[in-house]
């Protein structure tokens, strides 16, 4: 699609889009973060986890079902220390504040899952390129982080609680962002996209058809654990961290 006939396009459907984004607002069930223990493993720093409701736990009842507790699953024996530092609601922008209001965690590896909010929030691709910037640079000067790990914006055009056309506007915009992401990245050391590719069923999605069920953080965890392992073989601690 040429670049004036997708103007044309978003100018016809904002109207609809902008209906179909309040009613799902208005619809969606407001599910809690999951509940349990934030923090986790022993011995040397392994990672923190930070960002937004997906990194909250969103969509299961307890972290030991969530990304933080299914990858330590997934990693096995011998878990080193983990924590998780998120917030429902957060941008990328916002996410940089609180950890810049957070004491050094002092963690050689980080995940991040952010984006989604970002989507919906309508940020623009200069102020996510400058919160990547500043993301990196308040994880590695405030809390020692040597790597980070950016989980890809999810398919958004695919979650159920969405109606076309806003799903895949919403999945379009998600996309642009990853591959910004993407680009931004190859451009520096000690960042990386993971883009974990996951089946696109309905029983991957919690119940409000938005945020990854058990089963889709399950397998999210499964993806990431070998490429952290990798990382940790890397990057761990000699004598602490």
């Amino acid at each position: 699609m040429g670049a004036i006939k997708e103007v044309m396009l978003l100018a016809a459907l904002a109207p609809v889009l902008l209906v179909q984004g309040k009613r799902v607002r208005r619809d969606t069930p407001r599910l809690p973060e999951a509940d349990g223990p934030r923090q986790g493993g022993s011995g040397a720093a392994g990672w923190l986890i930070v960002g937004d409701s997906a990194a909250a736990g969103v969509g299961v009842d307890l972290q030991q079902q969530a990304l933080s507790g299914a990858l330590a699953a997934a990693w096995g024996d011998g878990v080193p220390r983990w924590q998780l530092e998120a917030e429902t609601g957060l941008t990328l922008g916002q996410l940089v504040e609180r950890l810049q209001r957070l004491p050094p965690l002092d963690y050689p590896l980080a995940v991040v899952s952010i984006g989604v909010n970002d989507v919906t929030a309508r940020t623009d691709n200069g102020a996510w390129q400058a919160g990547l910037c500043a993301l990196q640079q308040v994880l590695v000067e405030r809390h020692g982080v040597d790597h980070v790990v950016i989980t890809a914006v999810p398919p958004m055009q695919l979650f159920s609680a969405l109606p076309q056309p806003l799903a895949w506007y919403l999945g379009r915009r998600a996309g642009q962002l990853n591959r910004l992401t993407a680009h931004w990245c190859r451009q520096r050391q000690g960042v990386e996209l993971f883009q974990p590719q996951l089946p696109a069923e309905r029983a991957m999605l919690a119940a409000d058809g938005f945020h990854p069920g058990a089963a889709g953080y399950a397998l999210w965890a499964q993806a990431l654990a070998p490429r952290l392992r990798a990382l940790w073989t890397q990057y761990r601690p000699v004598s602490g961290h």
